[in-house]
């Protein structure tokens, strides 16, 4: 299933390393769900990082 053309009700999760698209395929998502008259108010985002993936970020 592509995360882009899942219907608009479907509930995603995108489990991905740093550096794969998660934010641009989060935006892409977003975009084409207002596009189908979706309104702001009903779609929530969340994300979040590991405790280990961060330290890798931070160079730790």
């Amino acid at each position: 299933m592509s995360a882009l053309g899942a219907d608009p009700n479907a509930r995603i999760l995108v489990e991905a390393g740093p550096g794969t698209g998660e934010t641009q395929l989060s935006a892409l998502r977003l975009a084409g769900l207002i596009r189908r008259s979706l309104s702001p108010g009903q779609i929530l985002v969340l994300s979040f990082v590991g405790f280990h993936a961060e330290l890798s970020r931070l160079g730790a």
